[in-house]
Protein backbone atom coordinates (compact mmCIF):
# COMPACT_ATOMS: atom_id res chain seq x y z
CA UNK A 1 0.00 0.00 0.00
CA UNK A 2 2.90 2.35 0.63
CA UNK A 3 4.44 2.39 -2.86
CA UNK A 4 1.40 3.53 -4.91
CA UNK A 5 0.60 6.28 -2.41
CA UNK A 6 4.18 7.54 -2.34
CA UNK A 7 4.44 7.44 -6.16
CA UNK A 8 1.16 9.31 -6.62
CA UNK A 9 2.12 11.91 -4.02
CA UNK A 10 5.52 12.35 -5.63
CA UNK A 11 3.93 12.84 -9.05
CA UNK A 12 1.57 15.50 -7.70
CA UNK A 13 4.40 17.28 -5.92
CA UNK A 14 6.58 17.10 -9.02
CA UNK A 15 3.88 18.72 -11.13
CA UNK A 16 3.49 21.53 -8.60
CA UNK A 17 7.25 22.06 -8.32
CA UNK A 18 7.64 22.16 -12.08
CA UNK A 19 4.93 24.82 -12.23
CA UNK A 20 6.79 26.84 -9.61
CA UNK A 21 10.09 26.47 -11.47
CA UNK A 22 8.62 27.40 -14.84
CA UNK A 23 6.82 30.50 -13.54
CA UNK A 24 9.50 31.83 -11.19
CA UNK A 25 10.03 35.50 -12.17
CA UNK A 26 13.71 35.65 -11.19
CA UNK A 27 14.53 32.43 -13.02
CA UNK A 28 12.72 33.63 -16.14
CA UNK A 29 14.52 36.97 -15.99
CA UNK A 30 17.94 35.30 -15.72
CA UNK A 31 17.25 33.14 -18.76
CA UNK A 32 15.78 36.09 -20.71
CA UNK A 33 12.29 34.61 -20.93
CA UNK A 34 9.08 36.67 -20.89
CA UNK A 35 7.29 37.13 -17.61
CA UNK A 36 4.60 34.54 -16.80
CA UNK A 37 0.99 35.59 -17.14
CA UNK A 38 -0.24 33.95 -13.94
CA UNK A 39 1.77 32.37 -11.17
CA UNK A 40 -0.55 30.91 -8.46
CA UNK A 41 2.42 30.38 -6.14
CA UNK A 42 0.33 29.77 -3.02
CA UNK A 43 -1.75 27.06 -4.65
CA UNK A 44 1.36 25.45 -6.15
CA UNK A 45 3.13 25.37 -2.78
CA UNK A 46 0.04 23.85 -1.18
CA UNK A 47 -0.19 21.25 -3.95
CA UNK A 48 3.47 20.38 -3.54
CA UNK A 49 3.36 19.98 0.25
CA UNK A 50 -0.16 18.62 0.88
CA UNK A 51 0.60 15.13 -0.45
CA UNK A 52 3.18 14.79 2.33
CA UNK A 53 0.43 14.92 4.94
CA UNK A 54 -1.53 12.25 3.09
CA UNK A 55 1.56 10.06 2.81
CA UNK A 56 2.27 10.48 6.53
CA UNK A 57 -1.24 9.34 7.46
CA UNK A 58 -1.52 6.47 4.98
CA UNK A 59 2.04 5.16 4.83
CA UNK A 60 3.53 6.25 8.11
CA UNK A 61 6.95 7.67 8.81
CA UNK A 62 8.73 5.41 6.32
CA UNK A 63 6.59 6.58 3.44
CA UNK A 64 6.97 10.19 4.53
CA UNK A 65 10.77 9.95 4.48
CA UNK A 66 10.73 8.29 1.06
CA UNK A 67 8.45 11.04 -0.25
CA UNK A 68 10.61 13.77 1.32
CA UNK A 69 13.74 12.33 -0.26
CA UNK A 70 12.15 11.94 -3.68
CA UNK A 71 10.65 15.43 -3.68
CA UNK A 72 13.94 16.96 -2.52
CA UNK A 73 15.93 15.29 -5.29
CA UNK A 74 13.34 16.14 -7.94
CA UNK A 75 13.18 19.74 -6.71
CA UNK A 76 16.95 20.13 -6.98
CA UNK A 77 16.90 18.55 -10.44
CA UNK A 78 14.20 20.97 -11.59
CA UNK A 79 16.11 23.93 -10.15
CA UNK A 80 19.37 22.97 -11.82
CA UNK A 81 17.88 22.27 -15.26
CA UNK A 82 18.02 25.00 -17.86
CA UNK A 83 14.67 25.95 -19.39
CA UNK A 84 13.92 24.82 -22.91
CA UNK A 85 14.65 27.16 -25.76
CA UNK A 86 11.21 26.71 -27.31
CA UNK A 87 9.45 29.33 -25.12
CA UNK A 88 12.33 31.73 -25.71
CA UNK A 89 12.18 31.27 -29.46
CA UNK A 90 8.40 31.57 -29.42
CA UNK A 91 8.68 34.83 -27.46
CA UNK A 92 11.12 36.25 -29.99
CA UNK A 93 8.91 35.24 -32.92
CA UNK A 94 5.78 36.70 -31.32
CA UNK A 95 7.48 39.99 -30.40
CA UNK A 96 9.31 40.50 -33.69
CA UNK A 97 8.11 43.28 -35.91
CA UNK A 98 8.68 42.87 -39.67
CA UNK A 99 9.11 46.62 -40.20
Amino acid sequence: MMLPVVLAATAISTAALSHLASTDPKRRRVFHLPAPRRRHAGAAWAASLAPGAIVAVVSGAGGLFVWLGAVSIIGWALASARPRRAPRIAGVVENSDPL
